[in-house]
């Protein structure tokens, strides 16, 4: 049996048609979701019923280098949605080593923190989206 492995560069992402590259050195991308899917409603007899929760938006963290030529991209989306409110589009992650996939419309929440010292620095862009067209959180198996 071939041991299973994992290979960061076989996650890819793409804004607004924009391949992302030029990750931060520890972290790529993290997708998280603003609620649970499911609640508990327990009654003071012990019955209960489970309540399904509509939210499914969520936040994006991309982490770049700031040497990374996507700041670029992102920058210049955040500063169009400001302008003109045009700056939000298609946003999509695969990780070619197993099965998972993430696709929505985003938006650049804010601009990161302009931080500069003695090493590259790192820049941590986060994106909100309101409901993802696809999510599968599969397997990572590659041989």
């Amino acid at each position: 049996m071939q041991p299973l492995a994992y290979d960061p560069k076989k996650v890819a992402s793409n804004f607004i048609g924009n391949i992302i590259t030029g990750y931060a050195k520890d972290k790529k991308i993290k997708v998280s979701f603003a609620e649970d899917t499911w609640s508990l409603y327990v009654g003071c007899d012990g019955d209960f019923t489970r309540v399904v929760n509509r939210n499914e938006s969520g936040e994006i963290t991309i982490s770049l280098a700031a040497s990374s030529p996507s700041n670029d991209v992102l920058a210049a989306a955040w500063a169009l949605d400001k302008q003109t409110g045009q700056g939000s589009g298609a946003f999509n992650v695969e990780d070619f080593n197993g099965t998972s996939l993430f696709g929505a419309v985003a938006w650049v929440k804010k601009l990161p923190d302009l931080e500069r010292g003695k090493e590259l620095g790192e820049n941590e862009w986060v994106l909100s989206f309101g409901k993802p067209n696809v999510v599968f959180l599969g397997g990572n198996y590659s041989t």
